[in-house]
């Protein structure tokens, strides 16, 4: 049996101390649920741990574990060695600068989880990033996926094209049963050294995992600095060199799915009009629905400029009021 309902799994590498603290304390704010703590660092010339293990301490927290890879692995195996050495039912991983949304989060989302015997269960993100001043600011709360409630339904047709063209999980978002996320990152590592998140819903969704919808904020999450929304090219083109050789490997292992196999296409061949017309008489039907899927995604994309707000306070208060 697990001994806790929630492992948080905090990836670092050469993390800002403010930051990785008021990671921390959000965590163990939470309320109504069995919690632990794992801080992996990923070869970091500066750890932290000793002012980490000063900070929980103080707090009075003793359900912790701090990992330190010797050389840098990358972000999945650095996830993986924790999510090996984690005792929790489920896990969710952050990193510096991401914090829980309330302390009521990780509670309601493990019993989202247990009620809807999920694998995954995803909810919202807050974005937000930090100006010259250090000022924070939000952005908006409607980013991608861009019809996550698709998630739920039931035909795997619409769920496996809409995600494979682009309907993908903010991997901040993302809550999981332990032992299939792990045997998602076994599955992916051979391929990816920093993509965890949506190369592991795609194998999850494949093997018909149940996966879900929770029309919840998770997190408030920092917008910019991470790999997957860097600005800088090289991290932009590793990314997608990762997510191409997996998306290789699941047309290989899944050769009768059509979802795949149009997006497989599409990443790997098309370059003009003959590649893109040989995709749509080759998988009309996925052509179809991927267009109706990029009409809405359109339209939710306005809406969202339309209604988006900035609104510093609400962060002020919930995030640089916390005693780090």
């Amino acid at each position: 049996m697990p001994t806790y309902d929630i492992s948080v799994i905090v990836a670092t590498y050469h993390p800002d101390l403010k930051k990785l603290l008021t990671t921390i304390s959000q965590t163990i704010k939470q309320k109504d649920i069995k919690c632990e703590v794992i801080i992996s660092d990923d070869g970091s010339d500066v750890d932290w741990f000793n002012e980490i293990r000063e900070y929980f301490k103080e707090k009075c927290f003793s359900d912790y574990r701090l990992i330190k890879n010797k050389d840098n692995v990358g972000t999945v195996k650095n996830i993986y060695n924790s999510v090996c050495e984690a005792k929790g039912k489920y896990v969710f991983c952050t990193s510096p600068g991401d914090y829980l949304h309330d302390e009521m989060t990780l509670c309601d989302f493990f019993n989202y989880s247990e009620k809807s015997n999920s694998s995954i269960v995803f909810g919202n993100a807050v974005y937000y990033s930090v100006d010259t001043e250090n000022k924070p600011e939000i952005h908006s709360v409607t980013k991608p996926p861009f019809w996550p409630e698709l998630f739920n339904s039931k035909s795997s047709f619409k769920k496996e094209t809409a995600f494979f063209f682009g309907n993908y999980i903010v991997g901040a978002t993302i809550f999981r049963e332990r032992i299939a996320f792990k045997k998602q990152l076994e599955t992916l590592m051979p391929y990816c050294k920093y993509v965890e998140d949506n190369t592991s819903v795609a194998y999850a969704l494949l093997e018909k995992e149940r996966i879900q919808y929770y029309d919840r904020s998770i997190v408030f999450y920092e917008y910019g600095v991470g790999i997957s929304t860097s600005k800088d090219n090289k991290w932009a083109k590793i990314l997608e060199s990762e997510f191409c050789a997996f998306f290789e490997y699941l047309n290989r292992k899944y050769p009768n799915n059509k979802p795949i196999a149009a997006a497989y296409h599409h990443y790997k061949y098309e370059h003009g009009l003959k590649e893109k017309i040989s995709r749509i008489v080759r998988y009309p039907t996925v052509c179809f629905v991927q267009f109706v899927n990029g009409f809405r995604k359109k339209v939710i994309a306005q809406n969202a400029d339309a209604e988006k707000k900035i609104i510093s306070e609400v962060i002020n208060e919930k995030l640089y009021s916390s005693d780090v």
